[in-house]
C-alpha cells in the first residue's frame, strides 16, 4: 500500500472529505488530493500533523509493513484519542441528525397534507362509489382504512426522524465529553 492510498484509507476511515482534512492540516484540498494520487508527497511537517490527526506512528503511516507489536505491548500502551478521531464522531453524528431532521420533517409534512387533503379524498371517494356515501363530516372519512393507517405510518416516520434527531445529539454530547 502507497502512502497516498493509507492516507486516503485512514481519511476515509476517519469519515473525513478531503476539504475537511486539508483545513485541519492546512493546505489545499488539491495536495490532499495529490498526495492520495501519489502525484506528490507532504512535507514532513504535514507527515507529523497526519499522524498525529489519525493516531498513527510515522512507521505505520510511511512503511508498506508498519511494525508488528506485540499483543502484550499493545494492551499495555494506551491509545491516545486523536482529535480527528472526535471530528469524526462529530461528522456522522451531525449527519445523523441532519437525517432525522429530513425524515421527521417527511413525516410532519405528510400528516399535514392528510389532513389538508381530507376534505378532497372525501369527494374522491364519493365519486367512487357512484355518489353514494358522500361524508359531510370529512373526520368519518379519516377513519375508514386505509386512512388510520396512512396516519399511522406518517406518525411513525415523524417519531422515528425525532429518535434519530435524539441519538445524534447523544453521540454529539458522547463525542465531546471524551
Amino acid at each position: 500500500m502507497t502512502l497516498g492510498e493509507r492516507i486516503q484509507t485512514l481519511r476515509k476511515a476517519a469519515s473525513l472529505s478531503q476539504d475537511q482534512l486539508a483545513e485541519a492540516l492546512g493546505v489545499s484540498r488539491q495536495s490532499i488530493s495529490k498526495w492520495e494520487l501519489n502525484d506528490s508527497i507532504p512535507d514532513l511537517p504535514r507527515l507529523l500533523k497526519l499522524g498525529e490527526l489519525f493516531g498513527v506512528s510515522m512507521d505505520e503511516l510511511l512503511l508498506e509493513k508498519p511494525p508488528q507489536a506485540s499483543a502484550q505491548e499493545a494492551a499495555e500502551t494506551p491509545q491516545p484519542r486523536s482529535a480527528l478521531l472526535q471530528a469524526a464522531e462529530l461528522n456522522a453524528a451531525s449527519r445523523l441528525l441532519t437525517l432525522g431532521g429530513i425524515v421527521t420533517a417527511l413525516g410532519l409534512f405528510l400528516l399535514a397534507a392528510e389532513l389538508l387533503f381530507l376534505p378532497i379524498l372525501a369527494q374522491m371517494h364519493k365519486e367512487l362509489v357512484n355518489g353514494q356515501g358522500y361524508y359531510v363530516e370529512y373526520m368519518r372519512y379519516a377513519e375508514m382504512q386505509p386512512m388510520p393507517l396512512i396516519f399511522l405510518l406518517s406518525a411513525i416516520l415523524a417519531l422515528f426522524g425525532l429518535v434519530l434527531i435524539l441519538l445524534s445529539l447523544w453521540q454529539k454530547h458522547k463525542a465531546l465529553r471524551r
